[in-house]
């Protein structure tokens, strides 16, 4: 069946298209070129190591990079077990040295805090109680009383914070 008046593409789209064509062909050969380029030296470097003696280097390499991979499994392995320790069961994602809350340590380091507190809370008593007593106090003699009193109550807790520390 003929069209009168068809015209067809026109010449400048044609051109395009043909340029278009002439790329896409053009990437697919060095496409190919360069797997082939890849393929022979991959193919050859053996042969090139054994030219330029570089054999002995290449097994060198071989077996210290084998080393370090066996070392980096030894690492994770002691990584493991100290995550045990420092970690939760439920987080386990941090860096190994990072001691979170829930876990064995976190939990050994904490277990004295309400007896720290308990002592932290009567220092701050005998702190107020002492400053109460210096402004009542009625003369120099009775504030050098109360100071020496206040000292040896710091001595006292001085010796149950040695006994918190020690053990």
């Amino acid at each position: 069946m003929v069209i009168e008046n068809d015209r067809g593409l026109p010449f400048s789209r044609i051109e395009k298209i043909v340029k278009i064509f002439i790329e896409k062909r053009r990437e697919a050969n060095a496409r190919i070129r360069d797997k082939i380029r890849y393929s022979t030296r991959n193919e050859m470097t053996p042969e090139l190591y054994e030219k330029f003696g570089l054999q002995e280097h290449k097994k060198a390499i071989d077996e210290l990079d084998k080393q370090i991979n066996e070392l980096k499994e030894k690492r994770k392995e002691h990584e493991e077990a100290i995550r045990a320790k420092t970690q939760c069961i439920t987080n386990r994602y941090s860096d190994y040295s990072v001691i979170t809350s829930g876990s064995e340590i976190y939990n050994y380091l904490h277990q004295k805090d309400k007896e720290i507190e308990f002592i932290c809370n009567r220092i701050k008593d005998l702190c107020d109680d002492t400053e109460e007593k210096l402004w009542l106090a009625a003369d120099i003699e009775q504030a050098r009383a109360i100071i020496e009193e206040f000292n040896s109550s710091c001595d006292m807790l001085e010796q149950e914070i040695k006994k918190l520390t020690k053990g």
